[in-house]
């Protein structure tokens, strides 16, 4: 209701939340054109998680296309005791933040990679699965 007063006061772009998505194209049809669900919102997340492989990422651009990736440094890894400048990181990877302790660390070159840590990776979608090969080991939660 406050949406269509709104409406009628002159307010040209109204977005409204409903509870009850079912009732989105009765709201569509007395002219609000956006209308968000927190339900439906919740289903594409879910939907994008499971097409992704249930790949752990914290946030992605450009409808998924690049994102955000947290992986685990396992002792196994290649990269586990290594400098930064000493892993060959494919260009289409960039090591954003290693979380060690509690605390996040913007890396440089000279920062080496513990078992343990868990870096945030920013990848594009296509170029996702390199950071798997990179950084073998569980997802982070």
């Amino acid at each position: 209701m406050a949406c269509l007063l709104a409406q009628e006061l002159g307010v040209r772009h109204l977005t409204a939340l409903v509870q009850k998505s079912d009732t989105s194209t009765l709201w569509r049809k007395v002219g609000l054109l956006d209308v968000v669900s927190p339900r439906i919102v919740a289903a594409e997340r879910i939907r994008n998680y499971i097409e992704s492989n249930y790949e752990a990422h914290i946030l992605s651009f450009e409808g998924g296309e690049a994102q955000f990736v947290q992986r685990r440094i396992v002792q196994e890894s290649a990269a586990a005791g290594a400098r930064l400048a000493d892993i060959e990181i494919p260009q289409g990877l960039i090591v954003a933040a290693i979380l060690r302790k509690g605390r996040a660390v913007i890396p440089g070159g000279d920062d080496r990679l513990e078992a343990g840590d868990d870096v945030i990776i920013f990848v594009r979608r296509s170029e996702a699965a390199l950071a798997h090969l990179l950084f073998p080991g569980p997802d982070s939660e």
